[in-house]
C-alpha cells in the first residue's frame, strides 16, 4: 500500500514539472477577450490612437470637424443612447485626422467598443461601431503605452438624385385629358372635373442615382406612402409596375402592386457614386375611387426605411426625395 501511494506522488510529481514546461495562455476575465500569457496583469493604456482615414480614398485623412469618437465596456449593447456610460471620449484633431483616448480608463490585454460618428443634424459620414482589441503591451511602458488602431474608414454619406425625369402617358404615349405633371413639384395632378377615363394611367420615367462622388448611399430603399393629411386610398391602385429602361440594374420587382398596397419599403441595396438606374414605373389608378385633395407619395431614402434613423447613432442619414400623386378638382 506505501509502494502504491508512493508511486502515485512520484506521478504527480513528475506531471506537475512536465505541465510547467508548457506554455500557457489565458483569456482575460470581464470585459477582455484578448488572450495574455498566464499572470499578466493588465495596466492602464496611456494613449489608444485611431486613425480616421476615407474608404473611397484610404490615403485621404478625414478632416472633418464633427467627427467624435466613445469607447464602451465590450458588453454594452446601447450606444445610440447619450445617457450610456462610456469609458473615454475624443473629438477629431483635423490636423491629424486621428482620435486620441487619454483617460488612463482603458486597459492593455482588453477589447472595448468603439463608435465613430458625426455629431451634427446632416452628417458627412456614416457612424461606425467596431471592437478594438487592446493587445497585452510590455508593463515596463507603464504610463508610456501607446496604442494605435488600424486605420479606421469612414464611408461618406451619397445624395439622391431627383429620380423623376418625366412622366408620359401609358405606355409611353401622350397623358390622358385631366393629367398633366407638376415638375416643380415633382408629382402628377390628376383632375377629376376633367378626367375622362374610368381608368387612369400614367408612367413615370426615372432615373435612380447617387450624386455625390466618393460616397456611398447604404440600405437605400424606395418607400410607397400615403399623405399624412389627406391619404389617397391604397385600393385606388389597380396597377404598378417597374420596367427597367438601361444603366444599373437594380433587381426591382415588376410587380409593386403589393408593396403599394401595404406600403413596404422596397429594398435597392447599397448604392456608389457609379450608380443610375432608368426605370419606368407605369402605374394605373380607379378613377372612381379618387377624390380631391387625396395624395399618394414614392420616398426614396437610406437606412432601410422613410425617415429611418441610424442605430449606432441616432442620426438621419442621406436627406430623401420623393415623387408622387396629388388628386384636385
Amino acid at each position: 500500500m506505501l509502494t502504491l501511494v508512493l508511486l502515485v506522488m512520484l506521478g504527480m510529481f513528475g506531471y506537475l514539472i512536465y505541465s510547467q514546461q508548457i506554455p500557457k495562455q489565458q483569456v482575460i476575465t470581464g470585459p477582455s477577450q484578448v488572450s495574455a500569457p498566464t499572470g499578466y496583469q493588465p495596466f492602464p493604456l496611456g494613449t489608444l490612437i485611431v486613425p480616421l482615414k476615407d474608404a473611397k480614398n484610404p490615403n485621404q485623412i478625414i478632416t472633418t470637424s464633427t467627427i467624435k469618437g466613445k469607447v464602451y465596456d465590450v458588453s454594452v449593447s446601447d450606444v445610440a443612447s447619450p445617457l450610456t456610460p462610456y469609458l473615454d471620449y475624443d473629438a477629431i484633431d483635423t490636423a491629424t485626422g486621428k482620435l486620441e483616448f487619454t483617460s488612463g480608463r482603458l486597459l492593455t490585454a482588453t477589447s472595448y467598443k468603439l463608435k465613430v460618428w458625426d455629431d451634427t443634424p446632416t452628417p458627412a459620414y456614416y457612424a461606425q461601431l467596431i471592437t478594438v482589441n487592446i493587445p497585452a503591451l510590455a508593463p515596463e511602458l507603464g504610463a508610456q503605452a501607446r496604442y494605435t488602431t488600424p486605420d479606421v474608414l469612414l464611408e461618406k454619406i451619397g445624395t439622391f438624385a431627383q429620380p423623376d425625369v418625366a412622366v408620359e402617358g401609358p405606355g409611353g404615349g401622350a397623358l390622358q385629358t385631366g393629367v398633366e405633371y407638376d415638375s416643380t413639384n415633382h408629382v402628377v395632378k390628376i383632375n377629376l372635373t376633367k378626367a375622362t377615363d374610368n381608368v387612369i394611367t400614367f408612367r413615370y420615367k426615372l432615373t435612380f442615382a447617387n450624386n455625390k462622388v466618393g460616397s456611398i448611399l447604404k440600405k437605400v430603399v424606395l418607400r410607397p406612402v400615403q399623405d399624412f393629411n389627406a391619404p389617397l386610398p391604397t385600393s385606388a391602385f389597380t396597377g404598378a409596375t417597374f420596367t427597367y429602361v438601361s444603366g444599373t440594374n437594380l433587381n426591382l420587382p415588376g410587380d409593386i402592386l403589393p408593396f403599394v398596397q401595404s406600403q413596404s419599403p422596397i429594398n435597392l441595396g447599397d448604392w456608389t457614386d457609379a450608380t443610375s438606374g432608368t426605370y419606368y414605373l407605369q402605374i394605373s389608378l380607379d378613377k372612381a375611387s379618387l377624390s380631391a385633395g387625396k395624395a399618394f407619395y414614392f420616398r426614396l431614402d437610406d437606412l432601410g426605411n422613410w425617415l429611418a434613423t441610424d442605430p449606432i447613432d441616432g442620426s438621419s442619414g442621406a436627406t430623401p426625395v420623393s415623387f408622387g400623386i396629388v388628386v384636385v378638382s
